[in-house]
């Protein structure tokens, strides 16, 4: 019995030993790698540096002090901590200059002006003298000057402690409470060894070349999907691409191409910079194309080998190797000379670095005959941190500036005013010098007397949408809901609002059983009502004597509508579906919905708008394409357009384009015959008494412009 109770005792005994063994390491080891990355983490995006120490931590990367001078680093004087001015300016995007006649050192960030003197303990912020306990010094050929000079220059916050520097925008790490991430760091440095940083290895050619699976294609077309524009790209995040402005600016859409010829559509520009020539496209749909690493001009020099990719002439992802030949500014713009040849095609391609990150994009624009040259990548930076914690499908969409067609007439505004609002829909009264518009947001109608600039309201307990003037009232559709389409008719509700356009007055309402989309007004006074909700749904024809609903008639959802102002009849056209199909109902005079067109212009290209002319006698579509009343092919335009107007009297047609473009063609004949351009992307048109009447956007803003057509 003793000896069993013995042998019990040291199984026991063993499987506790065995068992710590196993463990406690691996726990501690679960432990150490939690700081680790705890203290990455809190230093990641931060200048880090090290008493003593000539490597440093920036910016998730490891990277000498110096690579010139081997013995700079931060150093003790007089209990004083020194740093490398160079080092640490440039690293926090600054420009160094330094003027060995007066012993200067110059730094220039953003709007911010530094300048420290050898031996003087002062420095001058903006032409304001600071007071130093100790002045800059040389060392080695080296400028240091005191840690506190740093944060009185930079605005920056500095963590000292044990000879540990944090410098960052913010305060990342607390002395009394971060103790442990502090020993941590310290033992990096003094290890040599600095795990979840990258090293600042310089890469092959070859590797650098890989990274072309990140570059892009990028191809802009015109209205009538004709390729206007050609040049390159790069992925800085999932679904965003970096180009140059001048690549998408003339372009109404665009498509991007990878190195493997894959296909993607974009959705469009969601930022742009005129004075950097550069700009973000978004994917339509988010692609596997992994994103590049961008880095700063700061740490590049003068002689540095950098390797491009692009698409000149087409040929995608071409790659070159060559040197930085110069670094200078321009206007307050970073710009690198470099012997790599750019041309034609290769606007918006990546400029790498030894270590594979885009310090630059190629621009052909910059190019000047035999020099080429590259904007910095630093100025993707606030655009980068500003979408990064975004899906692509939450960034909205921007439009380009306009670019002066040298083969337009430009047109000056006879009259102009900014819209505090964007406008829902939007019309011209026939005959005074007024114009309606809807407001979703204020849920407002406004009447705008473009005259003398008066302005009156009138606002709705429901979101008003399209509206229509027709005898001397303004029809106002009012969705009491958002247009869904899995919202059954029965569960559909809305409101006409009838404006005494004399008054400006509400003088009536009529309440419906349907989504409001479109509204029409024959000359019998019956009101024609598209839904915008239920998928398949229905037209129906409201009595505006008693209010009661005289006919339904199944159509699309979200159908525009249009009546005839020679005939009895109803022109309808379907947004949803991709074919955009026309057709038309006539009717009888008390506003009964009878016979339907059979559909015969399939073979034809359509858009979603179309306009019937004022003496009835075409219908212009948003594709080009023209139909006779019939809905049988009568000719086509040649060009697609937004919107429309007609001068009957001189026999003229006016359509809006993309980048400010408005086309003239003779009514007659269809024939094209000149090219107008506006500053600004035209939204609506419209035509009387010899004038064009304009509502544009300019970037967020909105205008109602008139110009002269005589």
């Amino acid at each position: 019995m003793p000896y069993f109770k013995r042998t019990v005792i040291f199984i026991i005994a063993i499987v506790l030993i065995l068992s710590s063994m196993s463990y406690y390491p691996v726990k501690t080891a679960f432990a150490i790698s939690e700081i680790e990355k705890t203290a990455y983490e809190k230093i990641k995006d931060s200048i880090t540096l090290y008493v003593g120490k000539k490597q440093a931590l920036v910016k998730n990367i490891v990277v000498p002090v110096d690579n010139s001078v081997s013995s700079t680093r931060p150093f003790i004087s007089g209990s004083r901590t020194f740093v490398p001015v160079r080092f640490v300016s440039e690293k926090l995007g600054a420009k160094v200059e330094w003027n060995g006649n007066t012993q200067t050192v110059l730094m220039k960030l953003g709007e911010t002006s530094i300048k420290m003197k050898i031996n003087k303990a002062e420095i001058v912020v903006n032409n304001k003298a600071i007071i130093l306990d100790v002045a800059p010094m040389i060392l080695n050929s080296r400028t240091y000057v005191p840690l506190r000079a740093i944060s009185e220059a930079f605005n920056k916050h500095v963590f000292y402690d044990r000879s540990l520097i944090v410098i960052s925008d913010s305060p990342v790490i607390n002395k009394y409470y971060d103790t442990w991430l502090i020993d941590e760091i310290i033992s990096w440095f003094k290890q040599g060894s600095f795990p979840w940083f990258h090293e600042n290895i310089e890469l092959s050619i070859q590797e650098i070349a890989k990274k072309e699976r990140s570059v892009i294609t990028v191809l802009g077309y015109d209205e009538n999907k004709k390729v206007v524009s050609q040049g390159s790209g790069f992925a800085i995040a999932p679904g965003l691409y970096a180009t140059c402005l001048h690549v998408v600016q003339a372009c109404q859409s665009y498509k991007i191409f990878d190195n493997l010829g894959n296909e993607y559509p974009a959705d469009g520009v969601i930022a742009y910079s005129e004075e950097f020539d550069l700009a973000i496209l978004k994917a339509y749909r988010l692609t596997n194309i992994p994103a590049l690493t961008l880095g700063s001009v700061a740490n590049v020099l003068k002689g540095d080998a950098i390797v491009t990719i692009s698409s000149p002439n087409g040929l995608i992802n071409t790659v070159s190797q060559g040197i930085i030949s110069n670094i200078y500014t321009e206007n307050g713009i970073d710009i690198m000379q470099i012997s790599a040849p750019i041309a034609p095609g290769s606007s918006g391609g990546a400029m790498f670095n030894k270590q594979g990150e885009v310090v630059g994009i190629t621009a052909t624009k910059l190019n000047n005959k035999a020099l080429n040259f590259a904007i910095a990548a630093d100025y993707l930076e606030p655009w980068l941190t500003e979408f990064k914690d975004k899906w692509p499908s939450e960034i909205p969409l921007v439009k380009p500036p306009i670019i002066v067609d040298p083969q337009a007439t430009q047109l000056a505004a006879i009259n102009e005013f900014k819209l505090d609002f964007k406008p829902t829909d939007l019309l011209v009264h026939p005959n005074k010098p007024l114009i309606y518009a809807t407001d979703k947001v204020s849920k407002a109608l406004y009447e705008i007397n473009y005259e003398t600039k008066k302005l009156t309201k009138i606002t709705f307990s429901y979101v008003p949408e399209s509206i229509i003037f027709a005898k001397e009232e303004v029809y106002v559709a009012l969705l009491h809901h958002e247009h869904e389409s899995w919202r059954d008719v029965q569960d559909q509700k809305g409101t006409i609002a009838i404006i005494n356009a004399t008054t400006f007055k509400i003088k009536d309402k009529l309440e419906i059983g349907l989504d409001p989309y479109d509204i029409a007004v024959d000359k019998h006074g019956n009101i024609y009502v598209s839904s915008g909700s239920g998928g398949s749904t229905y037209l129906r024809s409201y009595s505006r004597a008693t209010k009661s609903l005289i006919s339904s008639k199944m159509i699309q959802q979200k159908s525009n509508i249009e009546i005839s102002p020679t005939a009895n009849r109803i022109y309808c056209i379907d947004t949803s579906y991709y074919k955009h199909k026309i057709e038309y109902y006539s009717f009888l005079d008390n506003g009964v919905i009878n016979y339907k067109s059979p559909f015969i212009n399939d073979d034809y290209e359509r858009d979603k708008n179309f306009k019937i002319t004022p003496d009835g006698a075409f219908l212009f579509n948003g594709a080009g394409s023209i139909f006779y009343p019939s809905l049988s092919y009568a000719g086509d335009l040649g060009y697609k357009f937004n919107d429309i107007a007609f001068n009957l009297t001189n026999k003229q047609v006016y359509t809006s384009a993309y980048n400010g473009i408005i086309r003239v063609y003779d009514y007659t004949t269809f024939a094209f015959n000149q090219k107008l351009q506006i500053n600004g992307e035209a939204e609506r048109l419209f035509c009387k008494e010899n004038k064009l009447y304009v509502l544009k956007s300019v970037d967020d803003s909105y205008y109602f412009s008139i110009y002269s057509i005589k």
